[in-house]
Formats: C-alpha cells, sequence, structure tokens
C-alpha cells in the first residue's frame, strides 16, 4: 500500500503536509468506514489513529485538518490515481478474484459522494446534471 500511495502528488507549491498522509488517512478512512472528512478530523486527534496513518502520535493534538486534506485533493494529480485503479484490477483478475458465478462477467466499483471539490453550476434549474469546468495547468 505504501508503494501504491507513494505514487500519488499533488499541484501544491511546496507542501508543509506530504500528499502520502492525506492519501493514507483517506485509505484508513474507507476500510475504518468513517463516514465524512469531519468525522476524519475528529480521530486526527487520537495518537492511535496518528499512529496507524504512520505518523508519530501526539494525543489531543490534530494530525491535520480536514482543510488541509480538501486542498490536497483539491490539487491532486488524478492519472497516477486511474492507473493505480487500472493495476489493482488486472491483479485481482489475474489472482481470479473475480470468480465465474451467476454474475461473473459483471464488475462494480463505488466511491462514496465526499465532493470535497464540486461546482454547483447546473445545466437547468429541473436538472441534476452539473457542469464543471476544469481550469487546466497553462490556465486554459
Amino acid at each position: 500500500m505504501p508503494k501504491l500511495l507513494g505514487r500519488f502528488k499533488d499541484a501544491r507549491r511546496a507542501p508543509h503536509l506530504p500528499t502520502f498522509d492525506v492519501t493514507n488517512s483517506l485509505v484508513h478512512t474507507a476500510l475504518l468506514r468513517i463516514p465524512s472528512i469531519n468525522a476524519l478530523e475528529g480521530d486526527l486527534k487520537e495518537a492511535d489513529f496518528q499512529k496507524l496513518i504512520g505518523r508519530a502520535p501526539r494525543q489531543d493534538i490534530k494530525a491535520f485538518s480536514a482543510d488541509s486534506v480538501c486542498d490536497v485533493l483539491d490539487k491532486l494529480d488524478l492519472g497516477p490515481i486511474r492507473e493505480s485503479i487500472t493495476h489493482v484490477f488486472r491483479k485481482a483478475e489475474r489472482n481470479k478474484a473475480f470468480r465465474e458465478e451467476k454474475f461473473g462477467a459483471l464488475r462494480c466499483a463505488a466511491i462514496d459522494g465526499w465532493e470535497p471539490f464540486n461546482s454547483f453550476h447546473r445545466h437547468c434549474p429541473d436538472c441534476l446534471d452539473r457542469q464543471v469546468t476544469i481550469k487546466q495547468r497553462d490556465g486554459t
């Protein structure tokens, strides 16, 4: 897992908080079924959770905030994440994790809708579709 998460980078300049620490905490958030990033912020004060994510434990001192998590997610490069997901699924398929049964050909992945970055620009007032405009690195 550290090798996989270590590939993730973001576009922050001179970050004080490593991207790995945030992505590692988010993986543990999902595994422990912590319901939200705000709930994660409370756990980041706990020495046991800090130790679990590989940080030096300091009881009642928050490792980082929910806003820091959102800042990292906002600037996260999605290319390595897409490659990692593809790699995990290919390896699982090679290891026969998807056994042929009634639904053998179907594969599903679910991503929780935390939406730390979103847009409220709607196509029309009655529409549930959002149109998100993304600014490229070159400013376009």
